[in-house]
């Protein structure tokens, strides 16, 4: 992937140079520049990023650029909810619906987002997090993403978990299922997930 020469005589990095001297940050729009869109090509019929995730993003970051708009406009798997919904599938018409997971994101007491945590006081960090956790009125939330491309065993310790205390002991109730897990734990406790591949979880945890 190279700048066009016509539209970019000095490169990606000359405008982003400008862009910075002006106390900027450069957003691009990967879909009017370069290919980026997540899919086979772009809606402007440029080539996508798809397979070619890792050598994009280290181009990107040597040409300057501050932030990406990363699309998804022409995937068959209609993921990106720009179809008709009617369309949808059931599954996805049962994420976009999720009435625990809306309640989260529309509390009106707390309201406040995720925030990333730590989960161990031994675990590595990952870019991105891998580990979310805010408060509801409902309690407080725990969200773990799976981004690798095989199955994985997450890990969090109630005493990394924001907002715990040091004291109590804790029911797990899963927001996907609405069910509550079996088994109560203390806040020295730690939990264990098996994720599939880019999957998540999300948790609320309740105080027994």
């Amino acid at each position: 992937m190279v700048p066009n020469p016509d539209r970019f005589p000095n490169g990606i990095n000359g405008v982003a140079d400008q862009i910075h001297a002006l106390g900027l940050k450069l957003d691009k729009w990967a879909q009017v520049i370069s290919r980026s869109d997540a899919g086979t090509n772009t809606c402007a019929g440029y080539p996508g990023s798809l397979g070619y995730e890792e050598i994009d993003a280290a181009t990107f970051n040597e040409w300057g650029i501050d932030y990406l708009k990363y699309g998804l406009l022409v995937s068959k798997d209609g993921v990106g909810h720009l179809t008709d919904l009617s369309k949808l599938s059931s599954d996805q018409l049962a994420i976009i619906k999720n009435t625990e997971l809306l309640a989260f994101n529309q509390d009106p007491i707390i309201g406040t987002a995720a925030v990333p945590f730590k989960a161990t006081s031994s675990a590595p960090t990952t870019s991105p997090p891998e580990y979310y956790s805010g408060a509801s009125s409902k309690g407080t939330h725990v969200f773990i993403i799976n981004i690798s491309a095989s199955v994985a065993t997450k890990t969090f310790s109630f005493s990394n978990v924001p907002g715990l205390g040091t004291s109590g002991n804790w029911k797990i109730h899963d927001m996907w299922t609405g069910t509550d897990l079996p088994g109560t734990y203390a806040v020295n406790d730690t939990f264990s997930v098996s994720v599939a591949p880019h999957d998540t979880v999300a948790y609320l945890l309740i105080q027994a």
